[in-house]
């Protein structure tokens, strides 16, 4: 079983910093991702010595939200995907 303690750190308001700690190697140093949330996008960056990456999250409506991420590896090889994630067995969003 994988475990992850994630630790959030807020320096200032909208942005800030994700410590991740993987218990099952205690000698692997912690992880450290940033995280920002400008006009209702939330992005979060991090970086290894093998590779980079971001990914961007936001509701469309209460039900829609979506989701891009973009690594990079060292190599060069770019790895990106799009994801929209549909919640169902609720009510509808109100129009406006």
């Amino acid at each position: 079983m994988l475990t992850t303690l994630l630790v959030p750190l807020t320096p200032i308001e909208g942005s800030g910093i994700l410590l991740r700690q993987t218990p099952q190697n205690p000698q692997t140093p912690a992880y450290v991702t940033t995280y920002t949330l400008a006009d209702d996008v939330l992005t979060i960056t991090g970086k290894t010595s093998e590779a980079r990456s971001e990914e961007r999250l936001w509701f469309i409506n209460e039900n829609l939200r979506m989701r891009t991420s973009m690594s990079e590896l060292t190599n060069g090889l770019r790895i990106a995907s799009f994801c929209s994630e549909i919640r169902l067995g609720v009510k509808p969003p109100k129009a406006d």
